[in-house]
């Protein structure tokens, strides 16, 4: 019998660095009885997020669902989580699904000094995470996404062997981005100030212009789209960076506190572009 190191192992912090999963996955029942599926495991014990697919794929009545994942302590273990969460996600069938809102919560980078982790396996040329929601996307009507994405979420990489996609169905999406890429580079710039450490607070033209541009293309395949919004948050005192767009009698999500923020906004047949 091995014996316990002692120290190493104790209290909350035996699982900074472990997921969740599923036992015996094929062992699960298929369930048609369960229309919604809610799922959050970011709290204390984290859950694996390729749980999320993983459950999903045996509920085949499945309409809509929430998942809400966190990161661990080792960073390579949650590149690996994201790509394991990517395969599966491309190998579950959600016919019958129309609506997602999929989290992945992270804390906003509190110093913009220091390099974003990599969230991207080493040598990737563009993040498997982003380009299997893409994919999944493309049956729904509403996704709301909360992550580190690049522009494969919205047109796919010159890399990938991926038809043109369309969304003929979707009618809102929101996506809650981080301001550095999965690859680590920023999509914000800026120069160090009084206030140092949080500093990029306008667009950094070489990476966040790619991703915007795959976000133009991508709208004009959403023929039905009725609600959009594009945003990330800044920094505490530098307030938020967004794109959105209401179709009339669409009531925006910033029309109540208008009167109290300062935006400073270009706005172009509804769509709104600029900082909060």
């Amino acid at each position: 019998m091995a014996q316990r190191k002692r120290g190493l192992d104790i209290f909350g912090k035996r699982w900074v660095n472990s997921y969740l999963h599923l036992s015996r996955p094929e062992m699960i029942p298929t369930l048609s009885s369960i229309v919604f599926l809610r799922l959050q495991g970011h709290i204390s014990r984290k859950v694996a997020p390729v749980v999320g697919p993983g459950l999903a794929a045996v509920l085949t009545n499945l309409r809509s669902f929430y998942w809400e994942f966190g990161e661990v302590d080792d960073e390579s273990i949650n590149v690996e989580s994201r790509a394991s969460f990517a395969r599966m996600l491309e190998q579950t069938k959600l016919e019958k699904c129309s609506a997602a809102e999929i989290s992945f919560t992270q804390d906003s980078a509190e110093d913009h000094r220091v390099a974003e982790p990599l969230h991207i396996p080493i040598g990737a040329l563009y993040d498997p995470f982003s380009a299997s929601l893409r994919i999944f996307s493309q049956n729904l009507t509403s996704l709301v996404l909360d992550g580190y994405v690049d522009s494969t979420l919205f047109w796919p990489s010159s890399l990938e062997t991926s038809s043109t996609p369309s969304w003929p169905n979707l009618r809102k999406l929101k996506v809650f981005f981080n301001m550095a890429a999965p690859s680590g580079e920023w999509y914000f710039d800026g120069t160090p100030g009084e206030i140092v450490e949080q500093f990029r607070d306008h667009e950094d033209a070489k990476t966040l212009d790619p991703f915007i541009t795959a976000v133009a293309k991508a709208v004009q395949k959403m023929p039905v789209l009725e609600e959009f919004l594009l945003e990330t948050e800044l920094g505490y005192g530098i307030g938020y960076w967004e794109v959105s767009y209401y179709a009339p009698g669409i009531k925006a999500d910033w029309d109540e506190n208008k009167d109290d923020a300062k935006k400073l906004f270009e706005v172009l047949d509804g769509i709104v572009m600029g900082r909060t």
